[in-house]
């Protein structure tokens, strides 16, 4: 799910300041970078009118330098500089067709609105060819399993196509599809799971009609009988 206008953080320089003193060029906005800030945040920000235009004709802003001690103080401070960039929230419904949601947006739709790419070498949870590793695979299967279980029922090559669709890009929106429905191709081979109260019901259903079984085979034996 992406916002209708989601700015896409691109070549994202994270360094930790206390080893790398280079003051950053004169050209940059830089917002709360203070010197003794454990890490330092160097974007390069484009806003797209869709998720899949190209770079080049997306609209690039200014580089924005920010710092902080943790990642939730970078992405707050992120967030509060990019959100008026964002019209709206956009999700697809089981047609395919999108449509702008009513929803306030606020920090918690900071995966849906931005996206990030963080230069250009190769990230641990993917491999060279930029796919999710099958160790980042695994990792999201067992996501699935815990949240989902309790609710649906999946072959194990059901559950990897849920896992490979939840890993793709933006990287900061993986957690929230764990906590998201199915997607549409998914939730259609997914088996809802049996309660414990409706086993027990089929059961009892089960054993009335063995006793009422019975209980004609015995009328039916004494009915041969009597003839």
């Amino acid at each position: 799910m992406q916002a209708t206008t989601p700015p896409t953080l691109t070549d994202c320089l994270f360094r930790n300041t206390r080893s790398s003193q280079s003051p950053p060029p004169q050209s940059q906005e830089i917002t709360s970078a203070h010197p003794n800030s454990l890490y330092e945040n160097v974007l390069d920000p484009l806003i797209k009118d869709t998720v899949g235009q190209r770079n080049t004709s997306a609209i690039k802003l200014a580089l924005y330098v920010c710092g902080g001690s943790t990642w939730s103080e970078i992405q707050t401070k992120i967030f509060t500089k990019f959100k008026t960039e964002c019209l709206g929230l956009a999700e697809r419904n089981d047609d395919g067709a999108w449509a702008v949601l009513d929803d306030d947006i606020n920090e918690s739709h900071f995966g849906r609105i931005l996206a990030l790419r963080y230069g250009s070498h190769t990230k641990k949870n993917k491999d060279r060819s930029c796919a999710p590793t099958e160790a980042t695979i695994q990792e999201y299967m067992a996501k699935l399993h815990t949240k989902w279980d309790d609710t649906w029922e999946a072959a194990y090559p059901i559950g990897r196509i849920w896992a490979t669709f939840d890993v793709k890009p933006p990287l900061l929106a993986w957690e929230s599809r764990v906590q998201q429905m199915p997607p549409p191709h998914v939730l259609a081979r997914l088996k809802p799971r049996i309660s414990g109260h409706q086993v027990r019901m089929e059961s009892f259903h089960r054993h009335i009609r063995s006793g009422l079984d019975v209980v004609d085979a015995s009328l039916a034996g004494r009915f041969s009988r009597s003839c």
